[in-house]
């Protein structure tokens, strides 16, 4: 299930959140695995860095940085359970290997965009430093997505937690199927684009650009349009700009 508001760990005030619940199967390192995968197949490219927070000695706090780089390329036609293997297997070699220095972000210009936007964490907490987002995953299952206020929204959450959730879904349903396979559509997007395919063609002249926006807009006014780095719009929204 998803709720959205306040989750535990008491993330900062005015921070955008999000709880899911993930399938038991689902546990672990499989389960940070699992989220990667989902939060890369999201964004829709074939590769990305994201964020790892790292657990430090007090002592070592002031000094190395908390969040290490982690980089996901997943095999689109491999079954699901070996692309969740093989990540498992690269979180065992990131723990093995050391953080580095807090002052590299000072020193080296553009570090932060490089991967730590996103940020995958365990256990209860805040938002992450630099993060936009900071997915906490929970010995419990327990999921929560927690957006800066200044650069995400509660709808752009909102939908990406639906999706996250229908991701982990069909990885926990379906271990042996090929990655690829695996969609981001929810059920009600799925029974959508089928009614639209089952649909008989249309006769006379061919509508227009604008007759046929304004036509996906009353079909679907909720559903993302327009999506980029900085910004998500909906049909409806998009529609008011226009």
């Amino acid at each position: 299930g998803i709720s959205p508001g306040s989750a535990a760990g008491a993330p900062r005030p005015g921070a955008h959140t999000l709880t899911l619940r993930a399938p038991s199967v689902l546990e672990g390192d499989t389960l940070l695995a699992g989220v990667a995968l989902a939060l890369v197949r999201a964004a829709g490219v074939a590769a990305a860095r994201v964020g790892l927070e790292v657990s430090l000695a007090a002592e070592d706090r002031p000094l190395l940085a908390s969040v290490v780089p982690w980089s996901i390329a997943p095999n689109l036609e491999q079954p699901v359970r070996a692309e969740l293997a093989a990540l498992v297997e690269s979180l065992r070699v990131l723990a093995s290997q050391r953080t580095f220095l807090r002052d590299l972000r000072a020193r080296r210009a553009g570090l932060a965009a490089s991967f730590d936007d996103v940020v995958i964490a365990r256990g209860a907490g805040d938002l992450c430093a630099h993060a936009a987002l900071t997915v906490r995953i929970e010995p419990s299952g327990t999921l929560t997505l927690i957006g800066a206020s200044d650069r995400t929204t509660q709808p752009l959450l909102d939908r990406l937690g639906v999706r996250l959730s229908a991701f982990l879904d069909a990885l926990a349903r379906e271990p042996s199927a090929p990655l690829a396979s695996l969609a981001m559509l929810t059920s009600e997007e799925r029974r959508t684009l089928l009614a639209w395919s089952a649909a008989p063609p249309a006769t006379g002249a061919a509508p227009t650009w604008v007759a046929a926006f304004t036509a996906q807009v009353d079909r679907t006014p909720t559903a993302v349009a327009l999506i980029d780095d900085a910004l998500s719009l909906t049909y409806a929204e998009l529609d008011a700009r226009a």
